[in-house]
């Protein structure tokens, strides 16, 4: 059976391989009419022979082709799968089925395959963010049954490459624009996921501004967040222009971070106002008319407005303009008689120009002019000291001489000293070449110990027209200080024993002038001795006290306590003073030995059992403790160290002999201890054990036998 093409037969195997080529090459004309992207084929032929034997091999087969478009997708977009399945065997196949790995089952329409026979399906599928980062690759596995008995079945794969384009976008924009010291700057930060993946660890760092805090770390596609931040613009910011940049990054779920970053501007205005005065002639008398000139300048970037300027001599100066444009400069001139008033000069006098700027608040200059007058106030001052060397408390003497060495009266004459305060004087006024002297005590104090007590004497007073005349002088005295700690310790007992309880009590007293500060004590054999206070002013004392139990190891003594303290000035002058305490120490070291036997009185070789009991009943350990009997030798005790109260044992036997007798049997002990400290302690004990005497000797008498 066939088909007619052109006059020839074709047979129906080969029509239906046929028929497959064609969807085939339909499939993908479609693909790469739509898609443009080639399709993904896989393909594979699986044959089995019959159980039976009765088919040959490659009799009994399927095939079967999968074709993915398009091959390569991006999340979202939707792949069609293509299954052609052909039965290339010479009989039917029944039980026909398709099933894809992970999209499962797919319909063919049929379950039973004629010979040569081809059949179709379809299978779509979206890609998902979790199939990234790809390749997606699945399996087709299509199975049947060959005479009803034999199975046969085939299997394909198709791979589509994933792509995703992550993408972050933002936008940064500030307001206002232009802006000053003192003003507030809104920022707003634009961030949009433009990709078409979810982004996560999603941050962003402006340069200036730092860290921002986001409200959401995550953006799935299209998705977008707003975040505002203010900032105060501060003098440190000019001049000008002020940029920032924000960086933004997150993470895709394949592939490295995406960032995206943004800056914005502000122009920064920095208003500014300078003011020169010039006076012309610069010398003159009363009487003389001088002429003042005043030049004022926009020197900022802004305009300024409600130009004023006001001379605290000549008061209120009328300008041309009120206003001045940024780089723009405007002049006014005053005059003025000098009068007997301003002398003895020089007659300086202050302009102060204020305006206000486009933006912030009114800005200032000020400018001085200073117009020499023909007249010379001077005054001098000289100042001694006695002693030139000082401790603290002691007095030195300041003195003071004043002179008027110019051509004008002087009157309110004041001095003051830096370290003594004002100076009472006997007179306020000196007429020219007039000398007056005062004397002012000091006390030394502490605060100025050690260094060089410089101090500095300014003489002041006002010449006539009220110009301010003045003078200065120093004088040095040197300094010195004692410091002195005075460290005591004393123990409540003299002699002591092991267990006993010694206080010792620690006292330091300062014996300088000056302030002692962290003082610390140190006892080398206790430890750190904590003082208190530990600032002591000159005469104060600081206590503290420390209990030790003596101890064993302490023997045999005495126990030496050195006692040492620390103090620091106040420049930073560290010294130590020393003391040390001896306390004796006492020991009784003793101890007692018992022993017994095990009966009073036994036979010659009945054996005889020893106990043994060595007690120290002294106050400190003994060591080496030995037990000696004259008769058995040294006996092995339970322990040889004995703590006071404590007890050892010990057990020996000896079983009596003839040579013994008579008896008794008299054994002698002797126990010996080793204290911490001295010579060893011993004591001694005996027992006796009566022997019994020996039995008379026994006789047999043997007598006749008498019969009757």
């Amino acid at each position: 059976m066939g088909w007619t093409w052109d006059g020839e037969t074709i047979p129906m195997k080969q029509v239906g391989r046929m028929i497959g080529l064609g969807l085939l090459l339909l499939a993908g004309l479609v693909i790469m009419l739509n898609d443009r992207t080639e399709p993904v084929v896989g393909a594979a032929r699986a044959e089995q022979t019959a159980a039976d034997g009765q088919l040959a091999l490659g009799q009994a087969a399927l095939t079967v082709t999968k074709v993915a478009s398009p091959a390569i997708a991006g999340v979202g977009q939707m792949i069609t799968y293509t299954y052609v399945v052909e039965n290339l065997s010479t009989a039917l196949i029944t039980d026909v089925q398709a099933l894809d790995d992970p999209l499962g089952v797919v319909p063919l329409g049929v379950t039973e395959l004629a010979a040569g026979e081809v059949v179709t399906g379809v299978r779509t599928y979206t890609v998902s963010e979790d199939d990234l980062p790809g390749p997606l690759t699945n399996t087709v596995a299509v199975s049947g049954v060959v005479d009803g008995e034999t199975p046969v079945q085939a299997s394909a794969i198709a791979t589509v490459t994933l792509i995703s384009s992550p993408a972050l976008a933002i936008a940064k924009s500030v307001s206002p624009a232009v802006a000053a010291p003192g003003v507030t700057l809104t920022y707003s930060y634009h961030l949009t996921n433009t990709g078409d993946v979810t982004l996560d660890s999603l941050i962003a760092e402006d340069d200036r501004l730092g860290p921002l805090a986001l409200a959401a770390t995550t953006l799935s596609p299209d998705q977008a967040i707003t975040h505002v931040v203010a900032y105060l613009v501060s003098q440190a910011d000019m001049p000008g222009p002020l940029v920032n940049t924000v960086v933004a990054s997150a993470i895709p779920p394949a592939g490295p971070p995406v960032s995206a970053s943004a800056s914005a501007t502000v122009t920064l205005v920095g208003p500014a106002l300078t003011v020169v005065k010039h006076v012309a002639p610069q010398q003159a008398e009363a009487g003389d008319v001088v002429t003042y000139t005043y030049t004022i300048s926009n020197s900022g970037d802004v305009l300024l407005t409600n130009l004023t300027a006001f001379d605290d001599r000549l008061g209120a100066i009328t300008l041309p303009s009120a206003t001045l444009a940024p780089d723009e400069s405007t002049s006014a001139q005053r005059v003025y008689t000098v009068a007997m008033d301003d002398l003895p000069g020089p007659l300086v006098n202050t302009v102060t120009v204020t305006a206000t700027p486009l933006v912030g608040p009114p800005i200032s200059a000020t400018a001085s002019a200073s117009l020499l007058l023909d007249s010379t106030p001077a005054l001098t001052v000289t100042k001694t000291v006695q002693p030139n060397r000082a401790s603290v408390n002691d007095t030195i003497t300041y003195t003071y001489r004043l002179a008027n060495i110019g051509n004008v009266l002087i009157e309110g004459l004041s001095i003051t000293d830096e370290h003594v305060g004002v100076i009472t004087l006997t007179q306020t006024t000196l007429a020219p070449g007039e000398v007056m002297t005062a004397t002012a005590i000091h006390v030394v104090d502490e605060a100025d110990v050690p260094n060089l007590l410089t101090s500095r004497v300014t003489a002041e007073g006002v010449a006539i027209g009220g110009d301010v005349v003045s003078a200065e002088a120093e004088a040095t005295v040197e300094l010195y200080g004692r410091w002195r700690s005075q460290p005591i310790i004393i123990p409540d007992r003299t002699e002591a024993r092991v267990g006993d309880t010694i206080v010792f009590n620690y006292r330091v007293r300062n014996n300088g002038n000056v302030t002692l500060y962290s003082v610390t004590g140190f006892d080398e054999f206790i430890g750190e001795i904590s003082l208190s206070p530990t600032q002591l002013a000159p005469g104060e004392r600081a206590l503290a006290w420390r209990a030790y139990e003596v101890q064993e190891q302490d023997l045999s003594g005495p126990l030496i306590n050195t006692f040492i303290v620390t103090a620091t000035t106040a420049w930073g002058h560290t010294f130590t003073n020393v003391l040390t305490a001896a306390t004796e120490l006492l020991s009784s070291p003793a101890l007692t030995v018992v022993v017994a036997a095990s009966a009073a009185q036994v036979e010659v070789g009945e054996p005889i059992i020893y106990t043994y009991e060595v007690t120290n009943i002294g106050d400190v350990t003994l060591t080496s403790v030995t037990v000696s009997d004259d008769r058995l030798g040294a006996i092995v005790l339970s322990q040889t160290v004995l703590a006071p109260g404590a007890s050892a044992s010990g057990q020996a036997a000896y079983t009596p002999a003839d040579a013994d007798r008579p008896g008794p049997l008299v054994n002698s002990v002797v126990a010996i201890g080793q204290p911490p400290a001295g010579n060893a302690v011993a004591a001694s004990a005996s027992v006796a054990v009566s022997l019994e005497a020996a039995a008379p000797p026994s006789f047999t008498s043997h007598l006749p036998l008498i019969r009757k």
